[in-house]
């Protein structure tokens, strides 16, 4: 289920699927990682055409957010 505060980088946890429109307006899609080293905002694990990478994304006019979603088993 689509979870509140979408855009709080402190309420993502490991696991959160996250949507988002890249440049050229291109859905995107990446699962929240851990934090980043030294308690920081966690890092996205997604596949951009040059094969898996862990990154931080700075979402800007250039990337926007769209969602999180959080799954409960």
């Amino acid at each position: 289920a689509e979870q509140p505060d979408v855009a709080d980088r402190t309420l993502w946890r490991s696991g959160d699927l996250v949507t988002m429109r890249l440049p050229r307006n291109l859905p995107h899609i990446a699962i929240v990682s851990a934090p980043a080293r030294g308690g920081g905002l966690p890092l996205l694990i997604h596949n951009i055409g040059r094969g898996t990478e862990e990154t931080f994304f700075d979402f800007t006019d250039q990337i926007s957010l769209t969602a999180r979603f959080r799954y409960f088993l």
